[in-house]
């Protein structure tokens, strides 16, 4: 994305050395906030682990719906800015 969309950015931090800490540093960034967001829609929702125990398909489509929210929302916030 960085060398396709901002290629100033990308060769300032690849000059500077930082490219490689600065990609680590928002992987971290969006990894904690995606399962932050998922975890509280779970709970806000009722998906629990006793969902997961009495209708396996329901909990994994509901989850699978969690995360894709959140990665669309959190990429929106962090990556695309």
């Amino acid at each position: 994305y960085l060398k396709e969309h901002k290629p100033m950015l990308y060769d300032r931090l690849l000059l500077a050395g930082k490219l490689d800490a600065h990609l680590y540093e928002i992987d971290q960034q969006v990894r904690e906030q995606v399962e932050q967001i998922v975890r509280q829609r779970a709970e806000a929702e009722g998906v629990n682990e006793q969902l997961k125990a009495t209708d396996e398909m329901l909990w994994v489509g509901l989850m699978n719906q969690y995360q894709a929210a959140a990665e669309e929302w959190v990429l929106r916030q962090l990556v695309y800015r």
